[in-house]
């Protein structure tokens, strides 16, 4: 793997998130993960995402490279006035795996997160505090990709954490939640192996227009962290609860939805 120059001189600006109309992200480096999570314990294998974490010299946004792709793929049959109950739109998604709709803004300067998730087409972004992970560091090391990563373990969000950051990377940045190491987190698991992020490549930027992230969060809900953790839970175990909570509705059904097994990554009562 080729090695990176860090060089975070460009700024990636973020407005106080309460009341942020617009987010705008300029990034000099990308760093992509692999992310494996299961959702029944008893069943071997794991789900797979694939995550970007795009770094700008104060802040990051963490989001899924297939949601990305996803996205503009939709975006694209849309404006072609493509009808999404058509067997052209489900084709040409069919090649493009689903991923988490989560996203993940950190404002590094201000240690303050901006946690966002969309369920049926709405967005949701916390108006709470995030707190970051309080680390103890170890002497142990491990290559990841080439870089020599030194250990870290955490008790956060009701998970024990074992991070494994590089000080090569002198930002105290990582996947989803898991920052404030004196280096960027390459790989990480929890104690029970349930998640998985591994670094997979990496990428300097020469800052552009088109590389630029503008997310508007002007339509975006607000709500607690736990309440968006509870929706995530939902949108896997039971649909229909979930959209009674969003709606303030009761839906009347003979039927009773199976329940499917899910895991959280983050428990927060």
């Amino acid at each position: 793997m080729k090695k990176i120059a860090i060089a975070l001189f460009i700024m990636c600006i973020v407005p106080s998130y309460a009341g942020a109309q617009k987010i705008q992200c300029e990034p000099v480096m990308e760093i992509v993960y692999d992310g494996f999570y299961k959702r029944d314990p008893t069943v071997e294998g794991y789900y797979q995402d694939r995550f970007s974490l795009l770094v700008g010299a104060e802040n990051s946004l963490f989001r899924s490279v297939y949601e990305l792709q996803r996205d503009s793929v939709t975006k694209s049959l849309r404006e072609k006035g493509i009808d999404p109950t058509s067997r052209a739109y489900s084709e040409a998604l069919a090649g493009i795996p689903s991923g988490n709709e989560m996203k993940v803004y950190k404002d590094r300067n201000g240690r303050s997160i901006c946690y966002m998730n969309e369920f049926s087409g709405v967005g949701y972004v916390a108006d709470d505090e995030i707190d970051a992970p309080l680390w103890q560091l170890s002497e142990d090391t491990l290559s990841v990709e080439g870089y020599l990563c030194r250990k870290a373990v955490t008790r956060y969000l009701g998970r024990t954490w074992t991070a494994w950051y590089c000080p090569e990377i002198p930002v105290p940045d990582g996947p989803w939640l898991l920052w404030g190491l004196p280096g960027t987190v390459l790989q990480a698991e929890d104690q029970d192996r349930y998640f998985i992020f591994k670094a997979i490549g990496f990428e300097n930027i020469v800052p552009d227009d088109s590389r630029r992230v503008d997310l508007d969060v002007s339509e975006y809900r607000r709500a607690s962290f736990s309440r968006i953790l509870r929706f995530e839970q939902l949108e896997v175990e039971n649909v229909r609860m979930m959209m009674e909570l969003m709606l303030g509705v009761t839906f009347q059904s003979e039927s009773k939805q199976e329940r499917r097994p899910y895991i959280p990554m983050a428990i927060v009562k």
